[in-house]
């Protein structure tokens, strides 16, 4: 059980973590191109 929670948990994180990423990476090109 703790186990399967554990995954599960850890499949959230990284999913969440990869959408942040994302998020960061597309501010951060607009953030440049209106200095441009």
């Amino acid at each position: 059980m703790d186990r399967i929670v554990c995954i599960h948990v850890t499949m959230f994180w990284s999913q969440y973590l990869t959408e942040m990423k994302t998020i960061a990476y597309v501010i951060g090109i607009n953030f440049l191109l209106s200095f441009l």
